[in-house]
């Protein structure tokens, strides 16, 4: 009979991984008023505005939620929409000048919690080769998929 060891499984600990780094950032970015999801709406955005569709996959929520997401956001003064020039019928999503500083301190924030939840399991060099492996296999999927769509 086969051994079934659930620790034999990517996305059990990628997600559970996910997880936990998840909760840590999302504690301490709640006097911020922000949540992962948008931290990395800001992220996305800081070198090039994205329309809302585009920030979907990005973020891995519905347009719904981006579409409440960014409402918080605008109303914090993070962000502002603008009439895509090239699509009349879609908003671009950039950064204000406090959206720009705010990414800056959570991208920091979120460094700081890789640093503290990992570095007492693994080494820097392993966070390393753990975040290049993981990047590789991601955008490996994500280009697959688009192949797959088109």
């Amino acid at each position: 009979m086969p051994q079934y060891d659930i620790y034999n499984c990517i996305g059990f600990l990628a997600t559970g991984l996910r997880d936990y780094l998840s909760r840590e950032f999302d504690r301490r970015i709640l006097p911020l008023g922000l949540s992962h999801k948008k931290a990395g709406i800001l992220w996305v955005c800081y070198d090039e505005p994205h329309t809302q569709v585009s920030l979907c996959s990005f973020i891995q929520s519905d347009k719904n939620y981006v579409c409440l997401h960014i409402d918080e956001l605008e109303s914090a003064k993070l962000v502002k929409r603008k009439q895509n020039p090239n699509n009349r019928r879609e908003n671009l999503i950039i950064l204000t000048q406090k959206g720009r500083e705010c990414a800056k301190q959570t991208y920091q924030m979120m460094l700081d919690v890789h640093t503290d939840l990992l570095s007492p399991c693994l080494s820097t060099d392993e966070i390393s080769t753990l975040q290049a492996l993981l990047r590789k296999a991601f955008t490996g999927l994500e280009s697959q998929i688009q192949k797959e769509q088109k």
